[in-house]
């Protein structure tokens, strides 16, 4: 009778780790899958537009309100163009029609042009929308997600995207869950 009592004790226990077991295993599967779709897609600048972009920003010409492109940056989504006008600069930012950041401004198909700085002439603008118009079939924007590398020169280092974090948390989910399991089990 003593010895029955004993192999059910030991069945429950073993029973018992393996249902842990299981269920941390699905949960640690299941942190990175649901993690991807949180992970929001962004149009993103490739390397290869930027001869492109000057002939659309107006690089070396003089362009209508007496500007003149003084520096353009493209900063992995957004394209900086400082342009003076006159003696004053002026900052627009180009950015895809549906990550715009301001409701003012003008859009062309594959663009939003804003002014981020300063009063752009509306003579500058309208130029701009209509080089943007001319050139902007040339032009090529890439979806981008949180956990696909940097597509440009600024790549955040030192910073680590959630993805890989989620690995290495249900990998460190499973090793203290196949410790807990086998503890039970040896109880």
């Amino acid at each position: 009778m003593n010895r029955n009592i004993q192999t059910a004790t030991r069945n429950k226990n073993s029973l018992a780790a393996r249902i842990v077991f299981v269920a941390g295993l699905v949960g640690a599967l299941a942190v990175p899958i649901l993690a991807k779709d949180e992970e929001p897609a962004q149009w993103v600048i490739p390397p290869g537009q930027e001869e492109l972009l000057g002939k659309m920003l107006g690089a070396g010409e003089k362009l209508p309100g007496g500007c003149r492109l003084a520096k353009g940056d493209i900063q992995y989504s957004v394209i900086n163009a400082v342009y003076n006008c006159d003696g004053k600069d002026v900052s627009l930012e180009l950015a895809h029609p549906s990550q715009s950041k301001s409701a003012a401004g003008k859009k062309t198909a594959k663009f939003a042009i804003s002014a981020s700085e300063g009063a752009a002439p509306d003579a500058l603008l309208d130029a701009l929308v209509e080089r943007a118009k001319a050139s902007e079939g040339d032009f090529a924007w890439q979806v981008s997600t949180a956990n696909d590398p940097v597509p440009y020169e600024q790549s955040f280092a030192g910073k680590l995207t959630e993805g890989p974090m989620l690995y290495v948390a249900g990998a460190a989910a499973l090793l203290v869950i196949a410790v807990l399991g086998f503890i039970l089990r040896r109880a």
